[in-house]
C-alpha cells in the first residue's frame, strides 16, 4: 500500500519538516509533498489525489487547528493528521483534538505503523460507500470511519501528558481540573476582534449590529400614496421608486419566492440533524428539481468518468457540500425569469454574475481557510436579490398599466438598481425570514472600498468576488476601471490577502467560470 500513497505535509519549517516528517515516511515508501503555505495545500489537494495530511503545528495565519478543521468540511475524505515537536505543559492536548479532530497526533516523530494503519482503514470505508456518509454511518464493524481513524491513534490517558503551547493555536489554554502539576489559573483574555479588523480602530469603527441600524426595513413615508404615475413629476427617477416602494407593500403582489422544497432544505441545513438522506428524500419530491440538479452534476464543472444516476451517487462524487451548492444555486434558478423580453435579457445577465459570485465566494473561502463559511455560496447567489426584486416589480407594474415601457429606459433602470436595490433586497430577505447577516451582505455588498473592512466576514469576501467577477465580465456593469477598487489596501487587508493568494483565486475562478457558464445555461 505504501508505494501508492501521497502524503501531503504543511509545515512553514521545511527544513525541519523534510527531516522529521518527510525522511522517515519515503523510506517507508510513501511519496512525499511538502508545502510551506495554506493555500498551497489547497491547490495541492484539488491538483491531484492525496492520501494524508499532516499538518505541523508550528503553522500561522490559519494556524493549525484551524487548517484541520477547514480541510475536515472541504476535504472530508481525507485524513488528517497534526504534527508537533515539542509539546509543552500549556494546553489541553484533548481541546485541541475536539475542535481540530485529527485522525492522529504524533509528537516528535511520525509513526509510520500508524499511518499504516490509518490509511488501510480510510480505504477500506471509502470503498464501501463516500467518505461524508462513511462518517455519518457506523461501518461493519460498528465504528464511523473518525472513530475507526481515532482509535487506530495513539490512545490518550485520562490526564493527558501530551500537551500544546496555546500561543501556536491562537486560543487561550484550558486547565484540567485536576492536573497533575498544579499551575496558577491564567487571566481570562479580552475578547479578540475579527482577524480582518485593525484592534487599533475597534472602539472608534463603525460597526452596525443590526440591520435596522442600517437600512430602513419599513416604506418610507411618502405623502402621495397612489399607485398611478405621476407624469407631472419633476424628478421622474424618484418617482419611479416611489411606485417600487409601493408595489412592494401590495397586499396582492407577487414577490419572488424559492421552490418550497429549498425553503424546506435551507430549514434542514440549519439543524444538526442534515443528513444527505435526509436532504435526498426531500429533494426528491420536486422531480424537476431532482433531475436539474443531476444535470449540472454531469456538466463538465463537476463530471467524472461515470455518470451520476442519483443524488447518492452524487455526494459520494463530489461530496456534500457541492452538491448541497448545486441544490441551492438550482433552486434560485427559478428566481431569474422575466416575461419581457427586455427584462429577461437582464435576468440572464443577473443569473450568470450571481452564480460568478457564488462559485468565487467558496473559492475565498477555501483558499483563505475562513471558518464558518457554510453560507457564502448562498450568500453570493442572493446578494442581487434586489435588482431582483425590482425587474419583477417592473414586470407587474408594466402588466397593471401603472407605467408605459418608455419610462424603462437603460439610464432609469440603472438608477433604480443604484438606488434601490440594496434596501429592497434587505427588505425582501427579512421577509424571507433570513438571518440578519444575509441581509447585510445584501445591502453592504457594494459599499465604499474604505468601509467594508469594518463589516462582517462575509460581506467582505462577497464584496470582493462582486467586483472581481465584473472584472471578468460577468456583470450588468463594467467593472469601474477608473477607480478600481479591488486595488484599494483596505479590501486586501480585511481578508488577510497576499498578492499570491489573489493570483491563485484569479486563476481558479476564471476556469470555473468557463465551465460555470457551460453547465448552467440550458439550451
Amino acid at each position: 500500500m505504501s508505494s501508492q500513497a501521497t502524503i501531503l505535509v504543511l509545515s512553514p519549517r521545511l527544513d525541519d519538516a523534510i527531516v522529521s516528517i518527510c525522511a522517515p515516511l519515503e523510506a517507508a515508501g510513501y511519496e512525499t509533498v511538502s508545502v510551506a503555505k495554506a493555500g498551497e495545500a489547497v491547490m495541492k489537494m484539488k491538483e491531484r489525489p492525496v492520501d494524508l495530511v499532516v499538518v505541523d503545528a508550528a503553522l500561522e495565519k490559519p494556524n493549525a487547528t484551524d487548517f484541520l478543521a477547514k480541510a475536515r468540511e472541504f476535504f472530508p475524505q481525507i485524513p488528517r493528521a497534526l504534527y508537533e515537536s515539542n509539546l509543552l505543559p500549556d494546553y489541553d492536548l484533548r481541546a485541541l483534538i475536539n475542535h481540530a479532530a485529527p485522525s492522529a497526533v504524533f509528537t516528535g516523530q511520525v509513526d509510520v505503523a500508524r499511518i499504516e494503519t490509518i490509511l488501510r482503514i480510510s480505504r477500506r470505508i471509502q470503498s464501501q460507500g463516500s467518505a461524508p456518509a462513511a462518517q455519518q454511518q457506523p461501518a461493519a464493524g460498528g465504528l464511523s470511519l473518525s472513530q475507526q481513524l481515532m482509535a487506530a491513534a495513539r490512545p490518550l490517558p485520562a490526564k493527558a501528558p501530551l500537551v500544546v503551547t496555546a500561543s501556536a493555536f491562537g486560543f487561550p489554554p484550558a486547565h484540567d481540573p485536576e492536573p497533575a502539576v498544579p499551575t496558577p489559573p491564567a487571566p481570562m483574555p479580552a475578547e479578540p476582534a475579527p482577524a480582518f479588523v485593525d484592534p487599533a480602530k475597534v472602539s472608534s469603527m463603525p460597526i452596525k449590529e443590526s440591520p435596522s441600524d442600517l437600512y430602513p426595513l419599513e416604506m418610507p413615508p411618502y405623502e402621495n400614496k397612489k399607485l398611478e404615475m405621476d407624469y407631472m413629476a419633476k424628478d421622474e427617477p424618484a418617482e419611479m421608486i416611489r411606485l417600487l416602494d409601493l408595489l412592494f407593500e401590495e397586499p396582492d403582489i407577487r414577490l419572488p419566492v424559492l421552490p418550497q422544497v429549498a425553503d424546506e432544505v435551507r430549514k434542514l441545513l440549519a439543524t444538526d440533524n442534515a443528513t444527505f438522506t435526509r436532504i435526498a428524500d426531500t429533494v426528491s419530491m420536486d422531480p424537476g428539481m431532482s433531475a436539474r440538479i443531476l444535470e449540472i452534476a454531469n456538466s463538465p464543472l463537476y463530471a467524472g468518468v461515470e455518470r451520476i444516476k442519483n443524488l447518492q451517487q452524487a455526494v459520494s462524487r463530489i461530496g456534500m457540500r457541492e452538491t448541497r451548492n448545486i441544490l441551492l444555486a438550482v433552486s434560485a434558478e427559478n428566481l431569474f425569469a422575466a416575461g419581457d423580453k427586455r427584462l429577461m435579457f437582464l435576468m440572464a445577465k443577473l443569473w450568470m454574475h450571481s452564480l460568478a459570485c457564488a462559485y468565487s465566494n467558496e473559492i475565498m473561502a477555501r483558499d483563505l481557510c475562513i471558518e464558518e463559511s457554510k453560507d457564502f455560496f448562498m450568500m453570493g447567489l442572493l446578494h442581487d436579490i434586489g435588482k431582483i426584486m425590482i425587474i419583477h416589480l417592473l414586470q407587474q407594474g408594466l402588466e397593471r398599466k401603472i407605467f408605459t415601457k418608455k419610462y424603462l429606459t437603460d439610464d432609469m433602470i440603472d438608477i433604480m438598481f443604484e438606488r434601490r436595490h440594496n434596501v429592497l433586497g434587505a427588505r425582501l430577505l427579512n421577509k424571507w425570514g433570513y438571518d440578519k447577516i444575509f441581509q447585510d451582505v445584501v445591502y453592504l455588498h457594494d459599499d465604499d472600498p474604505s468601509k467594508v473592512r469594518f463589516y462582517h466576514e462575509a460581506t467582505v469576501v462577497t464584496f470582493f468576488s462582486n467586483l472581481m467577477t465584473r472584472k471578468m465580465g460577468f456583470g450588468l456593469l463594467p467593472y469601474p476601471a477608473d477607480t478600481d477598487p479591488l486595488q484599494h489596501h483596505e479590501v486586501a487587508q480585511a481578508l488577510n490577502m497576499d498578492e499570491a493568494a489573489r493570483t491563485r483565486i484569479k486563476l481558479e475562478l476564471g476556469e470555473t467560470l468557463k465551465k460555470v457558464k457551460e453547465s448552467y445555461v440550458k439550451g
